[in-house]
């Protein structure tokens, strides 16, 4: 039934017109193709402070002109006064295992630029200088083999897609040196752990999506934010470590993760937005904490809970909420000034929700068979 409760999900969504579940497998993929190709910003001169010879100047970026265009047997590259960029990859496309050097052009090689290493499907070993400063868009990608990778030591910067579809790389270990990780990063990888190290502070949206063997995640960075689509449709996964800083989940965060069946909701969370666990089936129990404000349309949509709590400090419960929890027994709403929407707690088995005489609820925000009861 590995995926039976996503695509029920998905449809029910689409008979309801709602944006939630309707369009998160289908516009997420549609959103990763459309970014696969796309210019890079050009990082500032401090993304390379520590590495000697870079230091004179900034990255190379895209209104830059090379001081020379060069090739060797292996590689097509441009060389900058900060150093070279690798354009391409020229060499035997059947190589198993592969050296990036340190220098090109009598310039440190501090960037893999875009495209650069694509597609070399027999490659499973390479092996990073610890010149490189920055992995650029899809220069890994499909590079199906590709199952180990010695980072360079003083990586700041992986762009986007930049290991899309490398269904072999299960164990990568992100050097500590690493601050940015951009959209998409691993996308649809064959990622099983992923430990995002303590000096990352900038994170793109849907780095790990669809990543279907992860199984466990960790935040050493501690961030305030879960990013979008962090862990879209990664239905192995069964444990995220590193939240207790986190104030807001956003949206599909963790849609359709499956086999996720505990999670802890730090106090501190503040809002949980659209479809942030959407379709977590084995999602049966959770503990929604003080500080929540806000709870987002199709947040916990067709999930396994048997009791829900919502906390009085929760401001809002959005439109289908907690729809199609089909275990949903009882909810109580604590909160007398809650406001809670259409479809919020309809479609489930819930027969009673306890709440205050004043709490706002749409006429549609329950089946007609639930009973309310005032506890005031």
């Amino acid at each position: 039934m590995k995926r039976n409760c996503l695509t029920f999900a998905l449809t029910v969504l689409l008979m309801l017109c709602i944006t939630g579940c309707q369009n998160a497998a289908t516009s997420e993929e549609q959103e990763n193709s459309s970014s696969q190709i796309q210019s890079e910003e050009a990082p500032s001169a401090e993304t390379i402070k520590d590495y000697g010879p870079a230091t004179k100047g900034a990255l190379p970026g895209d209104g830059e002109r090379p001081i020379k265009t060069d090739s060797n047997s292996e590689y097509e590259f441009e060389v900058f006064s900060a150093g070279t960029v690798i354009t391409s990859y020229i060499g035997d496309r059947e190589v198993t295992e592969l050296t990036i050097p340190e220098e090109l052009g009598g310039k440190p090689v501090v960037k893999l630029g875009t495209l650069s290493m694509e597609n070399i499907d027999q490659m499973e070993c390479v092996i990073l200088p610890d010149s490189l400063l920055e992995i650029g868009t899809h220069a890994f990608s499909s590079c199906d083999s590709l199952s180990e990778i010695q980072f360079s030591s003083n990586l700041k910067t992986i762009g986007e897609m930049a290991f899309w579809y490398c269904k072999s790389l299960q164990y990568p270990v992100l050097p500590d040196s690493l601050e940015t990780i951009r959209n998409g990063a691993f996308d649809h990888s064959g990622v099983v752990e992923l430990i995002i190290p303590e000096q990352v502070n900038e994170m793109g949206t849907s780095i790990c999506s669809s990543c279907y063997a992860l199984e466990y995640a960790e935040f050493l960075n501690h961030p305030d934010r879960v990013p979008e689509s962090m862990f879209n449709l990664c239905e192995s996964l069964l444990n995220v470590e590193g939240l207790d800083h986190v104030t807001v989940v956003d949206k599909q965060a963790f849609f359709g993760c499956e086999a996720l069946n505990g999670i802890e909701l730090p106090e501190g969370l503040e809002r949980i937005e659209e479809s942030a666990f959407s379709c977590c089936t084995a999602l049966d129990d959770l503990l929604l904490p003080s500080t929540l404000r806000y709870i987002g349309d199709s947040a916990f949509f067709a999930n396994g809970f048997y009791t829900v709590t919502i906390p009085a400090g929760v401001e809002t419960v959005d439109e289908f909420a907690f729809n199609y929890n089909s275990n949903l027994e009882s909810v109580t709403i604590e909160g007398a000034s809650t406001v809670i929407k259409q479809g919020a707690f309809s479609r489930n088995h819930l027969t009673v929700c306890y709440m205050p005489s004043t709490t706002s609820f749409d006429e549609l925000a329950f089946d007609w068979d639930t009973e309310i009861v005032y506890t005031d």
